[in-house]
């Protein structure tokens, strides 16, 4: 008696502690498709007490679309052309790299209809995202703990 009383305790509290474990949402969810910028922001943080921060926004979205095909390729197109590009997303992270630059986004939005992803960079990580040269570098060599974060809203 005392054995079949303590292996149902036991069957019970394996009950219990799998019906509190639900499936994961993020097993239904797929990135491949066709999306729409909706927002692009970078907020640039001069490291400095008493110097605000630089904001640089695009909430139209300047017309980008990006396309993410199943085979972990995929394009971004804007008004100046076709841009190709590789990308994999392991848990919330999205890395995205082509020929000139690795971006690994944090997403922290992510249904089928919206993608919020962010990033913190450093200021040589923002120089190679923004394709900036030395020269547009200079205004910024007075802050050394200079560091950006960026924020793209992309939607179907």
């Amino acid at each position: 008696m005392k054995k079949t009383r303590l292996f149902l305790l036991a069957m019970m509290a394996m009950v219990i502690a799998f019906s509190g474990c639900s499936k994961d949402d993020d097993d239904d969810f797929s990135i491949v498709g066709t999306w729409q910028q909706e927002s692009f922001e970078m907020a640039v943080d001069f490291g400095v007490p008493g110097v605000d921060d630089m904001v640089l926004a695009d909430d139209e979205g300047d017309d980008v679309t990006i396309t993410f095909n199943d085979d972990g390729t995929g394009s971004a197109t804007d008004s100046e052309g076709t841009e190709p590009f590789t990308w994999t997303l392991s848990g919330d992270v999205l890395t995205i790299s082509d020929e000139q630059m690795n971006m690994s986004l944090t997403l922290t939005t992510k249904t089928d209809s919206r993608l919020v992803g962010e990033q913190t960079m450093t200021k040589e990580e923002m120089q190679e995202l923004m394709e900036l040269d030395e020269e547009d570098m200079a205004i910024f060599e007075d802050f050394p703990n200079l560091t950006a974060k960026l924020k793209i809203v992309l939607v179907k």
